[in-house]
């Protein structure tokens, strides 16, 4: 059974491409070495603190987790957190569109929100 994962970013991912979307997606993959029982899906709100989150991967099609239901949808899931592979850190630094990787504070104020902590 493939394994999801989700990958926190600021409210800016919800004006990334298509293109830069999959950038990610392939960077994440090739850093994480991920085998093909994997699913890396990009997740974000919309900035408000009472916002849906927004669920895209490459391999489904984009969906919304309402705000009232976020806590359910992730109540078993495993926080981790991961230094921003070179490429994407080089990215931010030269494309505007590529600022969507949150500071921990961001990260944690969401998760605040699920009653998570971030590892």
């Amino acid at each position: 059974m493939p394994t999801d994962l989700y990958i926190l970013l600021s409210f800016r991912a919800q004006n990334l491409t298509h293109v830069e979307r999959i950038d990610i997606i392939l960077e994440i993959e090739r850093c994480l070495q991920q085998d093909d029982n994997k699913h890396i899906h990009l997740v974000w709100n919309t900035g408000f603190s009472d916002s849906n989150l927004v669920i895209w991967s490459e391999s489904l099609a984009e969906s919304s987790i309402p705000f009232n239901t976020i806590q359910s949808f992730f109540s078993s899931a495993k926080f981790e957190k991961y230094v921003l592979p070179a490429y994407l850190q080089k990215k931010m630094n030269s494309d505007a569109s590529y600022i969507v990787f949150p500071e921990q504070l961001y990260i944690q104020s969401m998760l605040g929100t699920l009653g998570q902590q971030l590892k």
